[in-house]
């Protein structure tokens, strides 16, 4: 109970500091919206069209010599 006492106290104490932070943080206003450009977008689509079609026949090899070994190594494979 003591301990639970003792957080309370810090944490009490700490309330004008955190009062203090957040005042000065609402001035400041939010930082703007990343945008991504399209070609950001079609490279983020690329990669995942890449990473299925090298993930895909690596799964199927293994799964034909050994079905457990693929769902032991998914996430590996997945990487």
């Amino acid at each position: 109970m003591n301990q639970l006492t003792s957080w309370q106290q810090l944490w009490d104490r700490a309330q004008p500091m955190l009062g203090n932070a957040e005042q000065s943080l609402v001035g400041t206003g939010s930082p703007a919206s990343r945008i991504l450009r399209v070609g950001q977008l079609d490279a983020e689509l690329l990669d995942l069209e890449l990473v299925n079609l090298l993930r895909d026949p690596l799964s199927k090899a293994l799964g034909l010599v050994n079905v457990p070994l693929v769902l032991f190594y998914a996430v590996e494979l997945r990487f």
